[in-house]
């Protein structure tokens, strides 16, 4: 788990307009294809459902809303327009990190005297 921001518009945000930025826990989740958010979260941004699609997850099959957010997963590394789906997360989870997420980046999983490590970077530029 990790601290995550997410808003509606980091444009507005870097650009000094209002815009919602909420920090929340987001839970790194290698087996999920995609990224989802709370609905709690949902109602915080105040977001409009971009479409519906179907999702296959531990609950069984479910129909659920899209949205677009922005996710900071540090101070500089924003990651624009990702498409989230509505998810039913455990208590104190907002967001879902899916590997649409984990595969722009490099992600590292340790082991070091019995405690689990990981680390997500940006990815370097090569010339």
């Amino acid at each position: 788990m990790s601290d995550v921001f997410v808003s509606d518009s980091a444009e507005n945000i870097l650009n000094g307009h209002d815009s919602k930025l909420i920090q929340c826990t987001g839970l790194w989740d290698t087996g999920a294809e995609r990224t989802g958010i709370s609905n709690s979260l949902v109602k915080k941004l105040a977001l409009q459902s971009t479409s519906k699609i179907f999702v296959n997850g531990v609950n069984g099959l479910f129909q659920t809303d899209t949205y677009i957010v922005d996710l900071w997963l540090s101070k500089n590394f924003v990651i624009r327009r990702v498409d989230v789906f509505k998810a039913s997360l455990i208590k104190g989870i907002d967001v879902l990190i899916g590997m649409d997420i984990i595969t722009r980046g490099n992600f590292s999983i340790s082991n070091i005297n019995g405690k689990t490590l990981f680390n997500f970077s940006e990815p370097e530029t090569f010339a």
